[in-house]
């Protein structure tokens, strides 16, 4: 289990990494996140309560051993949604790349922290 997690942080950063490269790339600023409009808000707040409320039932139980996929899983979901409201609906061209950079590396991580 441990060299699991090894693996999994690895991603975790590689993907962190490759999002900054993103950055620096295509010159995208680093600034604090901003919703693009009132669904992606009520969606992202949506997300939120359901992720505590999901970790909160795995913590309680038995499947206390998935809490770390249940939290991978809520940032992988959080960067996708991220990544496709930025594309369909944000201002500039090429502000959705660094979110769907951590979009594949968190699901990547998700995959290797529940199925392997």
């Amino acid at each position: 289990m441990i060299e699991i997690m090894v693996i999994v942080a690895f991603i975790l950063f590689v993907t962190l990494i490759s999002r900054f490269y993103v950055h620096i790339k295509y010159d995208i600023p680093v600034e604090i996140y901003r919703t693009v409009n009132q669904f992606h808000k009520r969606l992202e707040i949506g997300l939120v309560i359901m992720f505590v409320v999901t970790l909160i039932i795995f913590i309680l139980t038995p499947l206390h051993t998935f809490a770390t996929a249940v939290v991978i899983g809520y940032f992988a979901t959080e960067s996708g949604v991220r990544a496709y409201m930025e594309y369909k609906h944000g201002i500039e061209e090429k502000a959705h790349l660094p979110e769907l950079v951590s979009a594949v590396g968190c699901s990547v991580a998700f995959i290797f922290a529940v199925f392997i």
